[in-house]
């Protein structure tokens, strides 16, 4: 849904729709204590995502639409700074609290016995 959407903020919001699957696989195992532990770090990132986000907006005259975005390295380059890093944490880049978060999940799920592997496989592409 996000990749045919114009609106900017509408798109960092759909994109949240995409770790609840994570989530919901790690309540599904028992695992409270890592699924909110997913939940606060994307909380977070997702947060200076929006900030950002708003002032983009703020700079491109209140208008949400993306198509107007362009050029915004030179005129604002600490926020497309700030959304850059906040976009490589949410998506899991090595080294980055991201990464770590999606790497234990897959993890504690790899140590399960008795998973079928057609599960494993569709967590991982997930």
């Amino acid at each position: 849904m996000a990749n045919f959407e114009n609106n900017f903020k509408k798109i960092i919001a759909l994109s949240t729709l995409r770790r609840l699957e994570l989530i919901i696989i790690t309540l599904r195992f028992r695992f409270r204590i890592i699924a909110y532990y997913h939940l606060l770090v994307h909380a977070i990132f997702k947060s200076i995502l929006f900030m950002a986000a708003r002032a983009v907006i703020h700079l491109i005259k209140n208008t949400q639409d993306i198509r107007l975005l362009g050029n915004l390295n030179e005129v604002i380059p600490y926020v497309i700074i700030r959304l850059l890093i906040s976009r490589m944490a949410l998506r899991g880049m090595p080294f980055m609290s991201g990464f770590y978060r999606k790497d234990v999940i897959i993890e504690i799920i790899y140590g399960r016995k008795g998973l079928n592997i057609f599960m494993f496989v569709l967590i991982i592409i997930v």
